[in-house]
Order: structure tokens, then sequence, then C-alpha cells
């Protein structure tokens, strides 16, 4: 099968949108000192306290600034980078996306001028680009990625002729199942993605980028037979 015949069966239709600026590419060697930094508590330029997220917002005075320099995502929900940035504690950051969000929704500052209220936009919105990316294995590992300088494009293809022919088998299996079937398989498709997030732990753990490429795109083929099963219907079946 020609090469863009099967980009466009097999590879899901799935952008992440960050594109992280020179100056955010993360290295492990410095990546030491950011992670000292979350531990020491911020306070308000203004009343003082103790902020309550990494956010320069205030809910007891009501300041509110712009991020003088982009923080990388797990810095802004306070997570670990070190050891390892794709492990992450998907309870905590969800607990403090939620919190994020709370401080600086653009509803709670409606009602302290124009400026505070946009600026409440651009933190709650990069809030939820950081919560979107972090939150799902394949984003997060895209997003890691990218803070090294490694992009995936559409384009980019294996050379593991078995595990594409593998794709391709579930994927016609999937034209062609039943309803009772498509659970099966999804299910199957599951455990595999939970074997290369495991992979893609590993490789990132051991700064193996290349490995870590490559696993991240079959993760890229399992999560599109994941959005394939979720939105089958059996008028759609050929």
């Amino acid at each position: 099968m020609a090469r863009l015949a099967f980009s466009r069966l097999c590879f899901p239709r799935y952008h992440n949108t960050f594109n992280p600026a020179p100056s955010l590419r993360i290295s492990f060697s410095t990546s030491r000192l950011a992670q000292n930094s979350l531990q020491q508590p911020r306070r308000c330029p203004k009343c003082s306290i103790i902020l309550p997220t990494a956010l320069p917002a205030c809910p007891n005075c009501h300041y509110i600034s712009q991020l003088d320099n982009i923080p990388s995502y797990h810095k802004l929900f306070q997570l670990p980078f070190e050891p390892n940035p794709f492990v992450v504690d998907t309870s905590k950051l969800k607990r403090r996306y939620l919190e994020a969000q709370k401080i600086c929704h653009p509803d709670t500052w409606a009602t302290h001028g124009t400026e505070s209220h946009k600026i409440a936009e651009g933190l709650s919105h990069h809030i939820g680009s950081a919560w979107t990316t972090l939150k799902d294995p394949l984003p997060r590992a895209e997003y890691i990625l990218k803070l090294q300088g490694i992009e995936i494009a559409e384009e980019d293809q294996l050379e593991d002729l078995e595990f594409i022919s593998e794709i391709m088998q579930v994927r016609e299996e999937l034209e062609n199942a039943t309803p009772s079937e498509v659970p099966k398989i999804a299910d199957k498709n599951h455990d595999e993605i939970l074997k290369m997030c495991k992979d893609i732990e590993k490789f990132v753990g051991e700064r193996d980028w290349e490995k870590a490429k490559a696993a991240t795109i079959r993760l890229k083929y399992l999560d599109g037979i994941k959005r394939a099963a979720n939105e089958w219907r059996p008028d759609l079946r050929q």
C-alpha cells in the first residue's frame, strides 16, 4: 500500500497545536532547578500572601498579571518534571487544574476591570491547553518530545512492518465488526495502549528520544484505532 494511503488509513487525525518557543525547550540537566523552585511558595507582590497556585493571580487582593515567562506545563500545575516527565499523577493534575481554573476563570474577574478580565482569559486558555496536553498519554508524549525539539509529523512512518500489518488487520476487523465484537476489539487495543505507554515511560526515563519518538508514533496509531472504535456505528460499515 502506498505510504500516503496507509497514512490516511491508520494515522489518526489528531493535532496538538502547542508549539514551544526555543526558550521553553527543557533539558534534564537544568530541569532540577525548576523542580526545586516548585517547592518554594510564591507570594502575591501586592498583598504578600502565599498564592494558592503557580499563577500570578491572587483571590485575596484581586491582583492578576500575565505570565512573565511561560512555564512548562508540569511547573504550571506544580508537578514534578524529574525523574520522568511522562509519569503524571492524573488525580493531582485534575485537582490542580480545577484549582487554577477557579482562580483565573474569566467570570471571576468580570467585575474587576477590562484589563484584569482580559488577562484572566489568557491565563484560563493557557491552563486549559496544559490540562488537555498532560491528562492523556499521547499529547503528553508529543509535548515532552517537542520540549526536546522533536516534532512528529503526519508523514513520519515506522519501519516496523509487522506492527503496521497488525494495525491494518485490526482496522479491517473493526470495519467488518458486529456491535458485539467492537468492545472486544477496543479492549484488546486498550491493553496494547497500556503496553506502549510503559515503553514510552521507559524510553523517556532513559532519555532515549529516538525510541521514545518511535513508541509515540506507535501510540498514535493505536489511538487512531481507539477513536475509530469509539466512533463506530453500524451504518458506517463498508
